[in-house]
């Protein structure tokens, strides 16, 4: 018999808490600006970057030792000395400093907007993510097209690769370790897929077999029949089965249906934001999923997708007073 833990516990709960999480965050939109709440997460974000750097000083190991995914002792020091920032894991570092890049830009909450996006850049740049270099590719393409112009399409793109060069040369003084890096990345990332796409294979095995409705919430059991998941709707199917797949569905629908609704650009781009890393997530990290993060998602779907509301209420309030 498995051993039950509180993660499987969480697991059934999930539909509520998210309910709870995203009217909290509707609620914190009535009190809170959009401009304190985005240098909230700003300063949070670039703590993180700083945090992260500590990387390269053997004397703070034991400390990251506690936050990271992957630990100083491993023989490959390629993932530990990936950013993270106190989230633990790269790709769901890389995604939120996206976050926070989009804030910066569409919301005027610093007049030190060219350092504070330079930063955030660099430590995304320092996650390698590949999830994230995907969000960050689709939401700066429709940003260029919803507010750019030609010469703004190619100063970005030529700044973005002079960044990764200089990254790339500079703090990487040895070639070698850069190659067998970068071979590293090619030999997990082909795996990777495979991995996730066997997943999905089994994804449609078990909604198409007598056990559609999953095999229970047991962490335990699915490390033991499976191993290792990279897939989270193969996740969801494996547990709840259907009934899995519905929630996230749902997930993704609602969200769709938020970002169609919402006109003005910084509360429109961190709702695609939220959509794009739940589709992208789907097959990969999701940011739903972490436990040290899982909670913020709601809470900044809440929030944002509120602000408009809130400044029509307002609007309506002062017009009756007049």
């Amino acid at each position: 018999q498995e051993k039950i833990i509180i993660k499987d516990i969480i697991e059934c709960f999930k539909p509520l808490y998210f309910c709870l999480f995203f009217i909290v965050g509707k609620k914190a939109s009535e009190i809170y600006s959009l401009e304190s709440v985005a240098r909230f997460i700003v300063i949070l974000l670039l703590f993180g970057v700083l945090f992260s750097s500590l990387v390269y000083f053997q004397f703070s190991y034991p400390i990251l030792d506690l936050y990271k995914g992957r630990t100083s002792d491993e023989g490959n020091l390629y993932h530990f000395l990936r950013f993270s920032g106190f989230f633990g894991y790269p790709s769901m570092f890389g995604i939120y400093l996206i976050l926070g890049m989009i804030l910066t830009v569409c919301v005027d909450f610093t007049q030190y907007k060219k350092a504070t996006l330079l930063l955030l850049f660099i430590g995304f740049a320092f996650t390698m993510s590949k999830t994230g270099f995907v969000l960050f590719v689709l939401l700066v393409g429709y940003y260029l097209i919803m507010k750019g112009t030609v010469k703004d399409i190619i100063l970005t793109i030529s700044i973005f690769f002079i960044v990764f060069l200089v990254i790339t040369i500079y703090f990487f003084d040895d070639f070698l370790v850069v190659f067998n890096a970068f071979s590293s990345i090619d030999g997990l990332l082909s795996s990777t897929f495979s991995h996730r796409f066997r997943e999905i294979i089994l994804s449609i095995n078990i909604l198409t077999s007598e056990n559609f409705d999953g095999f229970g919430p047991s962490n335990t059991y699915l490390k033991i029949n499976h191993g290792p998941v990279e897939n989270v709707l193969f996740f969801y199917v494996f547990k709840f089965g259907y009934f899995g797949l519905i929630y996230y569905i749902n997930l993704i629908s609602f969200t769709t249906y938020k970002f169609f609704k919402e006109s003005e650009t910084p509360i429109k781009l961190v709702i695609l934001w939220c959509l794009l890393s739940l589709l992208i997530g789907s097959l990969a990290e999701s940011i739903t999923e972490e436990y040290k993060t899982l909670y913020f998602f709601p809470l900044l779907l809440g929030f944002f997708s509120n602000k408009k509301g809130r400044q029509k209420r307002q609007l309506t309030m002062l017009l009756g007073k007049v």
